[in-house]
């Protein structure tokens, strides 16, 4: 049986045995885990599609391809896919950083102006980026909200969910209502990207959504109708004249993601994001240069310390042949004293006859 090939890309080594699962994630249209890679901890969303007849594999490949295609700087990243029993399982990057829902829900709420502004151009235009690589390739994020654009460990954000709603441009969608009330009235270009965002941004700096009703419905009833609720005075100049351009209710003059990321104030956030980039370029080579210098004090100091245990191996060894050395040298010395003796004693015997003889 040959390897699964989807989109140019080789399904991976990896199988459902090679991981645990942590916790099971709510999705509507699928079956999400986070889980455990044992081998080394690391940890996953793994996206489970049914994979069990021609429809079904159709469906599955199609958004494997679409995933494979919309790979960005900005979106979450796909790792490798492969089967499992009747599912075909992706395996995707993990944020624990949370989503724009939870940032506007709890961090942002008591935020000052100036850094919910901050906030909302830098996600802008990280979603500008995203959306225009989409666009290019004629693919419509058809659940685009906040809580779909994941948080990374360097507060950069990703794009996520792309869900079997995920479709190319042209085809229709029929989303949740939650989903709904980030939808532009017309629903089934890639200009209801575009619209979506220009909603979040006012929603990151406002805390509300702009065509907010008591409930989902009366929301949807607001977008349709383009019934959107006033906008604060601290909103003005070409913040504002941006977001009524993403937000009007014609699709044909509602801008593409490359005319806004052309605005002014855009091209301004993309400097201060090249220039950050550069940064953490210069500080990943700093740390990569600090690790090298690590590395080689490590190894010099493994070095001295051979060093040092043949140096004391050498002197113990002399130590041992010095002690040696002083045994024989005693041993010498005894030798030649009793030698000595001896002939001392030999010396002193004829005297001593002598002696005797004359005594005599």
């Amino acid at each position: 049986m040959s390897a699964l090939v989807i989109g140019g890309q080789k399904a991976g080594d990896h199988t459902w045995n090679d991981f645990d699962v942590i916790d099971e994630l709510q999705q509507d249209d699928k079956k999400t885990l986070l889980m455990r890679l044992k081998k080394n901890g690391d940890v996953f969303i793994v996206e489970r599609l049914i994979y069990i007849d021609e429809e079904k594999k159709i469906i599955a490949e199609e958004y494997v391809q679409m995933l494979i295609q919309s790979q960005s700087e900005y979106s979450q990243h796909l790792f490798e896919f492969f089967i499992d029993e009747n599912d075909l399982c992706i395996i995707m990057e993990y944020y624990p950083n949370g989503n724009l829902r939870d940032l506007i829900t709890i961090e942002m709420k008591n935020m000052p102006l100036k850094e919910k502004k901050t906030i909302a151009y830098k996600y802008g235009y990280q979603m500008l980026m995203c959306l225009s690589v989409l666009y290019k390739k004629k693919i419509v994020h058809h659940q685009l909200k906040p809580e779909n654009i994941l948080i990374d460990k360097d507060q950069n954000v990703k794009l996520a969910n792309f869900g079997p709603s995920f479709k190319s441009e042209g085809k229709l969608n029929i989303p949740s209502t939650e989903t709904q009330i980030y939808q532009s009235p017309e629903s089934h270009t890639s200009k209801i990207n575009i619209w979506t965002l220009g909603v979040i941004m006012l929603e990151l700096i406002t805390g509300v959504h702009p065509f907010s009703g008591k409930k989902n419905e009366d929301t949807i009833q607001n977008i349709i109708a383009g019934k959107m609720s006033p906008l604060p005075s601290y909103i003005r100049g070409d913040l504002k004249e941006m977001i009524f351009w993403m937000l009007n209710q014609d699709p044909n003059k509602r801008p593409s993601a490359e005319q806004v990321l052309e605005i002014d104030i855009m091209q301004v956030i993309a400097k201060i994001e090249k220039d950050n980039e550069q940064k953490i370029k210069d500080l990943e080579m700093e740390k990569q240069k600090i690790i090298l210098e690590k590395e080689w004090i490590v190894s010099e100091k493994e070095i001295c310390q051979k060093k040092a245990v043949a140096s004391e191996l050498q002197i113990s060894n002399l130590t041992e042949e010095i002690s040696k050395l002083n045994y024989q040298v005693s041993i010498l010395n005894k030798e030649q004293i009793k030698n000595e003796l001896i002939n001392t004693t030999q010396e002193m015997e004829p005297n001593q006859t002598l002696t005797s003889t004359s005594m005599l």
